[in-house]
């Protein structure tokens, strides 16, 4: 079965974003049972050094993505190029930098030894930003069998981009931009053979819009951190993820303005666990109630020294491998609608739902009043994430879905 995976991010085992860790599992377990497997992918000039496909043997074409302007006259012509593609509603790219990136991919394709030879069993296309090629493969493909893995369902974030705007440019921006992505998505989840997701919210939202494919919902690989063992005790509030997006960024900004200041009197401190945290967010780091952390080397002892674990994300979309991984370590999880939305738990048993600032500071001062609440919620969700998120179940479910296509 000769399988031909094109993604947007090279997997490497240290990877360090969600996404990025779901791919490197699932291709990794899908080579192991079939070697005539070859990735193309992109990486990032600050990642060569992190890649590690060779010492694996699986072979690969890796692209550099390395378009960032640097000179004041590529910074103004990108910025131009930025707005002109922002305003055009025909577009067949996600963003400006991802028409660059479906070309340079498309151009390695049409050289590579599986189109010479024309022998291509499957072609699976990993991130809406590389399933745009499917229309295209599938014209000098046209045995092959196509899998699309949607890490998120694109044009959901696009829409929340364009409902949750302010600016009027910016809403007409995100406008038009949610109406081409979901066109875009629509025509070519349509064109798979075979669809993954990693939850269900997502398999009921491309229902809901009328996308029909044949689908199906893979757990998506997290850490496991049900070896780590919380006191359920002290004051240290914990938000974790990659500093440098924005959703996460954002979101500890909210909680610091909106939640903490009727926190700290009491004693409470605000830890912001994750590497690159942005400038905006760093400028709130006192030393003392408000830790923002930057990378660390083992995560462990700030789960287990934490009170809970807190997660008001403003933005994004599709599921989110913190909570699971929280859940996992058995820390009780404060968040909302878009941080537990794909995983099914059930508030107050497995997390606590919160909405509202008040929320958050009655489920704190909760667990810090009765520890027992703490203790009770850490069995239970640990036992919830083991039962519905068997990514190694899945991982054999997945390749033998590809024999039988």
């Amino acid at each position: 079965m000769n399988i031909l995976w094109i993604s947007a991010c090279a997997p490497y085992d240290t990877v360090p974003h969600a996404g990025g860790k779901n791919h490197n599992f699932y291709l990794k377990q899908i080579f192991k049972k079939n070697h005539n497997l070859e990735l193309l992918s992109f990486y990032s000039p600050n990642e060569k050094i992190k890649l590690d496909l060779d010492k694996y043997g699986i072979k690969n074409q890796l692209i550099c993505r390395d378009s960032n302007p640097k000179t004041i006259f590529e910074k103004i012509k990108h910025r131009i190029l930025l707005h002109l593609f922002q305003l055009n509603p025909f577009s067949q790219c996600l963003y400006y930098n991802n028409s660059v990136e479906l070309k340079q991919a498309y151009r390695k394709v049409r050289k590579s030894n599986f189109f010479e030879q024309n022998k291509l069993d499957i072609i699976i296309l990993q991130w809406t930003e590389m399933v745009l090629l499917l229309p295209k493969l599938k014209k000098i493909f046209p045995s092959a069998k196509f899998v699309t893995i949607e890490e998120d369902v694109f044009f959901l974030a696009s829409y929340r981009r364009w409902y949750y705007s302010t600016n009027v440019f910016k809403k007409i921006l995100s406008f038009i931009e949610y109406k081409r992505v979901k066109r875009l998505e629509k025509k070519c989840l349509e064109l798979a053979d075979l669809v993954i997701l990693n939850n269900y919210k997502d398999y009921k939202l491309l229902d809901d819009n009328g996308i029909v494919c044949n689908k199906v919902v893979n757990a998506p690989f997290y850490m496991n951190m049900s070896h780590i063992k919380s006191k359920h005790s002290g004051k240290d509030i914990l938000f974790y993820g990659a500093m440098c997006r924005t959703e996460n960024y954002q979101s500890a900004i909210w909680f610091i303005e909106n939640v903490f200041p009727k926190l700290e009197p009491l004693g409470y401190r605000f830890v912001v666990l994750g590497n690159k945290p942005h400038e905006s967010l760093k400028k709130f780091d006192n030393g003392k109630s408000i830790c923002v952390t930057g990378f660390v080397d083992d995560i462990t002892p700030y789960f287990e020294n934490s009170l809970c674990l807190v997660a008001p994300l403003v933005l994004g979309a599709g599921i989110k491998i913190k909570i699971l991984e929280a859940m996992s370590s058995g820390l009780p999880v404060l968040t909302n609608e878009i941080g537990i939305e794909g995983i099914n738990a059930v508030n107050e048993r497995d997390y606590f739902f919160c909405k509202t600032p008040e929320d958050y500071e009655r489920r704190i001062l909760g667990l810090s009043e009765n520890p027992d609440i703490g203790i009770k919620m850490d069995s239970m969700a640990k036992k919830f994430v083991k039962e519905q998120f068997n990514y190694e179940r899945d991982a054999d479910r997945f390749y033998y879905k590809l024999i039988n296509l």
